[in-house]
């Protein structure tokens, strides 16, 4: 896991390390000897690292600038060959900025502004690799003028492209891009994880985003406290447990799974087929009686019974008794049953409950309901669904996910899951966790089926905020090698996702003695 920090937090992290004795010059060198160190052993191993490479630092007036002076040093000492353009007069260069325009210079170290003679395009190759040290995390407002016009220029180059700390022009709060940002294969980070990377429009623009160390101690973090954490597959090992040998499938626990109506019983078997894959010991899935027929026998595995139309007081104790975790919502309809049924697991049923899809939606028509939200449920919203429950649009809530997340926890009290090219997973008192698995393959229907019911059976086994970042990263995981396998980023069945789970988990259960 890596550490998140808003801008206010890192503002007061350089403050804080400046206070206990870190000059800023000390922190910039820091960050630019990092970002050299990172390029050359991680990014360029395979193309004999630094040396030889001819570097493009395009510059700007701040500390974002700095470190890219201070870069230009280090990938020379290196073996680079650093040209260093910028985008404002060296008069207008500020504070640690101009200190470290004066280092390079005074080192024999040229620099050119953008838009004189040569210009930056003359000698630029596509072997050649252009790196962003615009305007880092301070900016709130549009990118204009020459650093505008320097942004495209990173953007437009065919070869490989670097942003230290945030591609500029990235709101480092939100990851909205304000007025234009470079899209970059990969973004040289200092000190944490900013939210506009692992959210938003960051994710298309910052590529493959590296941590550099600054060589701060990790108590400070402890201190000024974080925004959140990433959460991926390294992090999933040692939270998963393999089964005992004399286990039974009472032992390994019953999900029972609410969903289905007619015209949407896959929805229903994709959720049961994911609580399955996962290790639910039994998984029994009550429906629409007019889907039973649609939905018995399709899967052996699966006990599958119909609702009654009209359900009384012992119908429901007899639903949930024996159960473990419950999951209800793929494809179960916004009609008064889920509402009822809702009603009576929030004031009668102590496991946790996976609250999904057409649940989601009915639960945002009652408020009164939203109020009675035990804190052991799990809501698994997409945008369009936490909309709906904080009475607000899907655009309003990717402009700003960590805010659209806590909001929702703040609301309900709970655990909640919201999808995204980078779930998030909040609950009170607890980090929130930005998933950083999953790829483009997931973007098809009924892999948030799939989700749900693999939440549901994790929830047998740890608790609600465990089982709902483990299950995403495990759900992103199985994307991930599929992209990697078969080099596309679509044709992914939900089903195949199931079916793939078994062998995803195993490599992260610890190793049988």
């Amino acid at each position: 896991m890596q550490p998140i920090l808003s801008r206010l937090q890192l503002q007061r992290y350089d403050a804080e390390a400046v206070g206990n004795g870190i000059p800023s010059l000390v922190l910039m060198e820091n960050a630019a000897r990092g970002a050299a160190e990172v390029l050359d052993r991680d990014i360029l191993a395979s193309r004999g690292g630094l040396r030889g490479k001819c570097l493009h630092i395009l510059v700007g007036p701040g500390n974002n600038g700095g470190d890219g002076l201070a870069f230009a040093r280090h990938a020379l000492s290196r073996g680079a060959t650093p040209f260093v353009h910028l985008a404002v007069d060296t008069k207008d260069m500020r504070g640690d900025a101009q200190l470290m325009c004066d280092a390079w210079t005074s080192f024999g170290g040229s620099v050119r502004l953008l838009g004189g003679k040569p210009s930056f395009g003359d000698e630029l190759t596509s072997d050649d690799i252009v790196i962003d040290a615009l305007v880092g995390t301070g900016l709130q407002r549009p990118l204009v003028g020459r650093i505008r016009e320097a942004a495209a220029l990173v953007d437009s180059h065919p070869g490989l492209r670097i942003a230290l700390d945030l591609p500029s022009g990235l709101d480092a709060d939100t990851g909205r891009v304000l007025g234009f940002a470079p899209h970059v294969d990969h973004t040289l980070t200092f000190a944490a994880l900013k939210p506009g990377l692992v959210t938003g429009e960051g994710v298309l623009h910052a590529g493959k985003v590296h941590v550099v160390d600054l060589a701060v101690p990790a108590s400070l973090l402890e201190l000024i406290g974080v925004v959140g954490e990433s959460f991926g597959a390294s992090d999933i090992a040692g939270l998963l447990h393999r089964r005992r040998a004399d286990t039974h499938k009472v032992r390994e626990g019953h999900v029972l799974v609410l969903a289905g109506s007619l015209g949407k019983t896959g929805a229903a078997m994709l959720a049961a087929l994911g609580a399955l894959r996962t290790g639910a010991g039994m998984c029994s899935l009550h429906t629409d009686p007019l889907a039973l027929p649609l939905l018995d026998g399709r899967l052996p595995e699966l006990m599958v019974e119909g609702l009654p139309a009209t359900m009384r007081a012992d119908d429901y104790e007899a639903l949930i008794k024996g159960k473990h975790a419950v999951v209800i919502g793929p494809g179960f309809g916004i009609a008064g049953r889920t509402s009822e049924l809702l009603e009576h697991l929030f004031a009668r049923y102590a496991g946790p409950i996976v609250v999904d899809a057409d649940a989601i939606t009915t639960l945002s028509q009652r408020p009164d309901l939203v109020a009675n939200v035990p804190p052991h449920a799990i809501l698994t919203p997409h945008a369009g669904e936490a909309a709906r429950m904080l009475d607000t649009t899907a655009e309003a809530v990717d402009a700003d996910r960590f805010a659209a997340l806590q909001n929702l926890v703040t609301l309900t009290r709970c655990t909640v899951l919201l999808k995204g090219s980078r779930t998030l997973v909040g609950s009170p008192g607890r980090t929130p966790q930005a998933i950083v698995t999953g790829s483009s393959a997931l973007a098809v229907g009924g892999s948030g089926d799939v989700l749900a019911g693999i939440i549901g059976a994790l929830c047998l086994k740890t608790d609600p905020y465990d089982a709902a970042r483990i299950g995403a990263a495990i759900h992103g995981v199985v994307a991930d090698r599929f992209t990697a396998a078969t080099g596309s980023d679509r044709g992914l069945f939900p089903s195949e996702l199931a079916n793939e789970l078994p062998r995803i988990i195993g490599e992260f259960l610890p190793k049988a003695r």
